[in-house]
């Protein structure tokens, strides 16, 4: 337990904290402090006594001090604890602690509660035992991750040789084969014959060649005349074009006939009728002729591609193809083909194509003269005609040779080479597995691989005894919420609490319900229009529902008789019935902890408690602050501080700044009273029973230098500026002053001013 706080210097408000005397704490010891005076200083001193976190004390150096934080604290059996250079030199007794870190750690923060609240909120309800198991749990998570990061490692390694085709399962179950060796050189000579027959399978039959004609009618065109039209008119327009146009002039004298009436120029307006050269125009460029001499260009043309280069570099491919071909059946059937050159073909081709066009070229020159083939044409028509029969031959002896090759592809059977070709891969595979380097590598991958299955088996085993054991806490730490809810007067309670494991850890959820409607908690990012924890309980609902979970912990902790339960400020925004009820619990504890510390700003709410313990063994101390920084725990006489009106005037001076309640005048007249007792309470030698707030200030402004009063200059001039507003409402100034309004909002301001000075703010 907790016996004495020695010392704490440098944390926080409590620069220079000294216990001079007699200040042994008792089974029960409540602390009467003012807000600002160091409750919450103490409280996380004592956290990192518990806890052993030094930090929990440096990161509350007292600003401005050049000293390092320190504190001595006497606990158990008069044993002295000490906190120096960062760190405590032993261990403190067991705690558990209700203050604004407990609620915003575990319950909620500002007014939403959070994943991080649910997780420690989880620790909370299930306990240490739950805790335990809890941890467990993690600690499977922690070793299921490494064991993964092992197996990852170990996959890659073996995954770098693993051979094409196989899967890694696989590779790993292969078993030994002592004659793979002679069973892999027999399959590759299985599947070099087979490899054969798939290739007479998959090579192409013989093409044939088709080698292009000249068209049937290329003689008859060349002799054919047009009888309409003369060869003067013909030599009359040639004549004219040479003599009076540019090129392209006859594409332009032939559109220009078009448009002619065949009375008057087009262009000059003069009359054209019997005229020789118009009669000219019209019969060189009659539609039958001009059909002619396009018909003779797509003679050109047709000619130009049957026997052009493109025709030729066809049939040049055709007859590579085929050799190679012929070469490869040749291997395995009889093929006898006629010898046929692309050489001839070229020659004879190009020799016809050519004589062909010098025809057709000696025609469109002149139209309409017939031109008959002359003996140049002739002897390269008949090569031609003679390399025509010789290449129907070869394709006739093709299409002989594709008989017997297609029957030579059917007899061939590859419907063994897939499953050959497997065989060897699996083959090849148990060859590899069994590399003595690879061996180990697979074998580290097992034994990897059974680890982490024998942890997800533990794993799932451990979260099953967690989960049952979850199950039956949870709903018995609710059933407790809601009792202690319910004396508590709370308008609402708690439901569907549950375990989750969203986020990979444990957590606790739960509904708030109210009027038989449950309400999901929701987080810092549900709308505002959606009821949720932040919307629907109000901050005294909040406090209530916190002090309730602290309180289902404690009983369901099985330490409970080993631990020090310590309370800061437990009724926050609560009203009168639930700090009753509040009072009512702390007592109870004190019954079964360990030892019990209450620390409020309420002294009247710290009587009660001490009042109703019926043991006496109860120590009552306070915060006492002389000056800014400086406070120190003394001795408190909790019946003296409430005795007489110093209580009265506070609770006038809160209602009316918090609940308007209270008549303006009457109020006023409660500020100087308040001031005054506080004074005579925190420096009771100072002052007569006849000097008031005046005389109180003028002391403290004329003290010397050492005294007990200069320390209350710190608060001159609240002192002097509250009672400078509030004394004329003291005298009797005559019917002006009781007449004289007094304004709302500069009441409240010195109400607030004054309840700083003592404290109460």
């Amino acid at each position: 337990m907790i016996k004495k706080i020695v010392t704490i210097r440098n944390v926080g408000r409590l620069e220079r904290c000294n216990a001079y005397g007699d200040l042994t704490f008792r089974k029960l010891t409540v602390i009467y402090a003012e807000n600002g005076r160091g409750k919450t200083t103490l409280t996380d001193v004592l956290r990192s006594l518990s806890t052993g976190s030094g930090e929990l004390i440096v990161g509350r150096k007292t600003l401005g001090s050049g000293l390092p934080p320190s504190a001595t604290v006497l606990i158990n059996n008069d044993e002295v604890v000490t906190f120096k250079d960062g760190q405590w030199d032993g261990k403190g007794p067991r705690m558990a602690i209700y203050d604004s870190t407990f609620i915003h750690e575990n319950v909620y923060a500002g007014d939403h509660i959070a994943h991080e609240h649910k997780k420690n909120l989880y620790r909370v309800i299930v306990g240490d035992i739950g805790v335990a198991l809890a941890r467990k749990v993690d600690e499977y998570d922690a070793k299921i991750r490494d064991a993964n990061k092992d197996v990852a490692s170990k996959t890659a390694v073996v995954r770098a040789g693993l051979p094409v085709g196989f899967k890694l399962d696989a590779f790993l179950a292969l078993g030994p084969d002592s004659d793979v060796a002679t069973k892999i050189t027999a399959k590759q000579a299985e599947i070099a014959g087979l490899d054969q027959a798939k290739e007479i399978k998959d090579k192409a039959a013989i093409a044939i060649v088709a080698l292009s004609q000249l068209p049937p009618n290329f003689e008859t065109l060349l002799e054919r005349v047009l009888d309409d039209v003369s060869a003067d008119a013909e030599s009359a327009v040639n004549n004219h074009l040479v003599n009076h146009a540019k090129a392209g002039g006859e594409e332009w004298i032939a559109e220009g006939c078009s448009y002619a009436n065949g009375e008057d120029c087009p262009f000059c307006g003069q009359s054209t009728k019997d005229l020789d050269l118009i009669a000219a125009y019209r019969k060189y460029f009659s539609e039958s002729y001009q059909a002619f001499k396009k018909e003779l260009a797509a003679m050109q043309q047709t000619v130009e591609k049957a026997l052009g280069d493109a025709s030729l570099l066809a049939l040049q491919r055709t007859l590579s193809d085929n050799a190679a071909l012929v070469t490869f059946w040749s291997k395995f059937v009889k093929v006898d083909l006629p010898e046929l050159t692309f050489a001839e073909l070229q020659a004879t081709v190009a020799d016809l194509r050519m004589s062909a066009l010098a025809l057709l070229k000696a025609k469109l020159a002149a139209p309409l003269e017939p031109i008959y083939a002359d003996e140049s044409f002739r002897t390269a028509l008949t090569q031609f005609q003679t390399l025509a029969t010789r290449v129907q031959e070869y394709t006739n002896a093709v299409t002989a040779a594709n008989v017997v090759v297609n029957a030579k592809k059917k007899e061939t059977g590859v419907g063994n080479l897939a499953k050959a070709k497997a065989d060897l891969s699996v083959l090849q595979a148990i060859q590899k597995r069994y590399e003595p380097s690879v061996d180990a590598d697979c074998r580290a991958l097992s034994d990897s691989l059974k680890n982490k299955a024998d942890l997800d088996e533990e794993k799932i085993s451990a979260k099953a005894e967690l989960d049952t054991y979850s199950n039956t806490v949870v709903a018995r730490y609710e059933k407790r919420i809601n009792e202690l809810l319910q004396v508590f007067g709370a308008g609402f309670r708690i439901g569907e609490t549950k375990t989750s494991y969203v986020g990979g850890n444990v957590s606790s959820t739960f509904h708030i319900v109210i009027n038989n409607v449950p309400v999901a908690l929701g987080d810092s990012a549900t709308p505002t229009a959606e009821a949720c924890f932040r919307n629907t309980l109000s901050s005294g609902d909040r406090s209530t529902l916190a002090l309730a979970f602290f309180i289902a912990q404690l009983e369901a902790d099985p330490n409970l008789a080993d631990t020090v339960v310590i309370f800061d400020d437990p009724f926050t925004s609560q009203d009168r019935s639930r700090r009753l009820q509040t009072k009512q619990e702390i007592c109870r504890l004190t019954g079964v902890a360990r030892q019990v510390i209450v620390m409020s700003h309420e002294p009247a709410f710290l009587k009660t408690i001490k009042d109703s313990v019926q043991s006496g063994d109860v120590r009552t101390l306070q915060f006492i602050r002389l000056g800014e920084k400086n406070s120190t725990i003394g001795e408190c006489d909790l019946d003296d501080i409430v005795r007489g009106d110093y209580f009265d005037n506070y609770n006038i001076l809160h209602k009316y700044l918090y609940y308007n309640d209270g008549k303006p005048r009457l109020v006023v007249r409660s500020i100087r009273p308040l001031l005054e007792a506080y004074l005579r309470v925190k420096l009771p030698r100072e002052f007569k029973p006849n000097e008031w707030l005046g005389d109180m200030i003028a002391k403290i402004r004329d003290s010397a230098t050492g005294s007990q009063l200069e320390d209350a200059k710190a608060i001159l001039g609240e002192l002097e500026a509250i009672n400078d507003y509030s004394k004329r409402y003291h005298h009797d100034e005559g019917a002006e002053v009781e007449a004289d309004p007094i304004d709302d909002g500069e009441l409240q301001a010195y109400i607030r001013r004054a309840l700083n000075v003592v404290g109460g703010f």
